[in-house]
Parts: C-alpha cells; sequence; structure tokens
C-alpha cells in the first residue's frame, strides 16, 4: 500500500538502511489514521523509539553532497565559488543533476561506501582542512590553535563531533596532524580542483 510504501522511505531515510519493522508500521499507521497527513506521519517518525535508538545514531551513510556540505557547514564555511565543490561531489560519485532514474540517488550505504569513495572523502577532508578548496573559505581558528593541533582539535572537535571525541581518537589524530597529504597512485600530490 502507500501507507506502507512511504513509511518504509521514510524510516529508511531516517533510522537505518534496513528500516526495523516496528517503526514502518507506526509511520504507516499514522499515514492511514490521519488520511496522510505528513505532519502526524512525521512525528510518528521522530517520536518513535526506534528514532533516538543507539543503533540508529550513525547508522546512515551520509551521501557525498551531504558529506561535502555538512563538511563546510561545520567549519562555518564560506562557498564563493559552487563549481570545485559540485566537481569533488562528482568525483564521490554523485554529480548535481545529472542521477538518471526520475526516483533520484540510493540513500543507502551500498550505493556511497566504497574504497574509491573512501579515498575522496578522505582528499577532501584533508584538502579542506588546509584550506586547499578552491572557492571555500572559513574562519581562522583562535590564534594558539593554527600553531598547536591540540588546541585545534579542541577548538574544531565540538563542531565536527558534538558528541565529543575519545583519548584514543585524539591521540590518532595528533598523531596524524604531521602525516603528508595524500598522493595519488603514480606519487603525485595534487590539489582538489
Amino acid at each position: 500500500t502507500t501507507a506502507r510504501h512511504l513509511a518504509t522511505l521514510l524510516c529508511r531515510r531516517f533510522i537505518a538502511d534496513d528500516p526495523p519493522p516496528a517503526a514502518v508500521d507506526r509511520v504507516a499507521k499514522a499515514y492511514l489514521r490521519t488520511n496522510g497527513d505528513l505532519r502526524e506521519v512525521y512525528t510518528a517518525l521522530f517520536t518513535s523509539p526506534e528514532f533516538w535508538s543507539k543503533a540508529a545514531a550513525g547508522a546512515k551513510v551520509k551521501t557525498p553532497f551531504e558529506f561535502v556540505v555538512s563538511s563546510v557547514r561545520a567549519l562555518d564555511g564560506h562557498v564563493d565559488d559552487p563549481l570545485p565543490i559540485a566537481r569533488t561531489v562528482a568525483r564521490m560519485g554523485e554529480p548535481l543533476y545529472r542521477c538518471q532514474p526520475p526516483t533520484g540517488y540510493k540513500d543507502t550505504a551500498d550505493a556511497w561506501v566504497s574504497t574509491g569513495a573512501l579515498v575522496e572523502r578522505l582528499r577532501f577532508g584533508v584538502a579542506l582542512a588546509k584550506r586547499q578548496v578552491p572557492g571555500v573559505s572559513w574562519p581562522d581558528l583562535p590564534p594558539q590553535a593554527s600553531s598547536d593541533p591540540s588546541a585545534a582539535i579542541d577548538a574544531l572537535s565540538p563542531r565536527l563531533v558534538p558528541d565529543g571525541l575519545s583519548k584514543g581518537t585524539k591521540d590518532a589524530l595528533l598523531k596524524a596532524a604531521n602525516a603528508t597529504p595524500l598522493a595519488y597512485p603514480d606519487g603525485e600530490q595534487r590539489p582538489l580542483d
């Protein structure tokens, strides 16, 4: 039915790639009970225990577009020239306005998780952190953070990881702070265009 189909799509989008049946049932019932009142449908979705469960936290993989946009926003960034960002999103596999099927790009991890996609995400993250993404700027860190990796991590992590970093993650970031930039297989290091 339409109610179950819509409920499945919403739960897949907001809870998990394989949506919990109880959440799908709850959302579908809200649709049927209210003759499709989307406010009530979304209320059923966002108040469901499955939406707030620990299993749902971090269960979804961001599409390339969501990943790039949320990264720039987390840094309070400003895009002066969107073309390099659009090219980056395309290299990650989601060229803007180029999806062939009318249903749009998939929002499940199988479409976005691969070795190549991960490398592109890492390249973008490193380039963004080094202010090497053309057309994108973001406010400076506090003066101490620009010379002290620990201070930089402390200044940025609340924006990027609201629940905070574990000691192990912070230690790994500090260790990698002086690593060389990611390179192409031929060894050449190229900035993002």
